[in-house]
């Protein structure tokens, strides 16, 4: 039976481990250790037991901007997440912590090192759209002196893999420090209908191998709109379709809109942009699914911990 821990404020995250049972009871906390935030985790049911196991893998999935509030096992309405609620159902909830930072470079990057973005000063968001040669400033590319969660499993004996959506987590941030392969989709924005089969392209070749592997898309940004357009499913019929959630007007709503303080929405335009939004989560979980079914198909869901996470809302 998989242990989880599901973290959420603006963020989420969720940590499953795959053990095998024994007669010892779990700790009271459930195993977890506070972070310097001292998150406090909430029990929904009795944790199971676990015996150690000495050769787990490591899966960290980034559901990029995937916020808390719209996570069914965290009280959302709407059926977003079938997939994340099933894992969650059966684990520990975390349900105070915030993210380091608002966007991905330096929150993820934070994940990776154990170190707050001003120490591994990984914040230059013009790097993310400018060619290397635009200097804005020299906060662009972890220190050397810096270790990574990559690096350390490495010198552990993991064979260690990412398989991403390139922009604020491409290897030119450093997020390749540590890893055998790394792989960013070329462009900006990438989806997990590229990284998952990838990765599970991977796992069928190594997955005899105690291994870490970093799983991230955007197919729940601003940036990215599913494969196929969008179907609707959760707008309202009557909506009149001033918006279309088509990424440019996003791109464009947040750029002249938030930044400049032109934007003018309706109550209805909200409810639309929520909608689509929600249609994107939906999706997401489903290719979610289709990761953990592979893990499940090779025998590894019960000698992996696969956190699950979003570095913001």
């Amino acid at each position: 039976m998989p242990r989880q821990i599901t973290l959420a404020s603006i963020t989420l995250l969720i940590v499953i481990i795959g053990c095998r049972p024994q007669q010892t009871p779990a700790p009271e906390n459930g195993g977890a250790t506070k972070s310097p935030a001292d998150i406090a985790p909430t029990r929904d049911r009795d944790a199971p037991s676990f015996a150690t196991y000495q050769d787990y893998n490591l899966v960290f999935v980034s559901l990029d901007a995937l916020q808390a509030a719209h996570v069914g096992c965290l009280g959302y309405h709407r059926p977003t997440t079938p997939t994340i609620d099933s894992i969650a159902a059966s684990g520990i909830n975390f349900r105070n912590a915030v993210s380091v930072a608002s966007w991905t470079v330096p929150a993820s990057m934070t994940w990776f090192t154990g170190v707050y973005p001003s120490e591994h000063r990984v914040v230059n968001k013009y790097a993310v759209y400018n060619p290397p040669e635009t200097q804005v400033a020299d906060l662009r590319k972890l220190a050397p002196q810096l270790l990574t969660l990559a690096d350390v499993l490495k010198r552990h004996g993991y064979t260690t893999a990412g398989f991403t959506g390139n922009a604020g987590v491409s290897g030119g941030f450093g997020y390749e420090q540590g890893f055998d392969v790394y792989h960013y989709e070329p462009g900006k924005f990438g989806r997990m209908d590229d990284s998952v089969p990838r990765a599970l392209e991977w796992l069928q070749t190594n997955h005899d191998k105690k291994f870490f592997l970093f799983l991230h898309g955007y197919d729940v940004h601003g940036q990215s709109e599913p494969p196929g357009g969008y179907d609707y499913r959760f707008v309202d019929a009557d909506y009149d379709r001033r918006y279309t959630g088509a990424a440019l007007e996003q791109e464009l709503l947040r750029e002249t809109g938030l930044e400049q303080g032109q934007l003018t929405m309706r109550d209805e335009d909200v409810q639309f942009w929520r909608a689509v939004y929600d249609e994107k989560i939906q999706r997401l979980d489903a290719q979610l699914k289709t990761f953990i079914d592979g893990l499940t198909e090779l025998g590894l869901r019960h000698q992996t911990i696969l956190v699950l996470t979003a570095d913001h809302g």
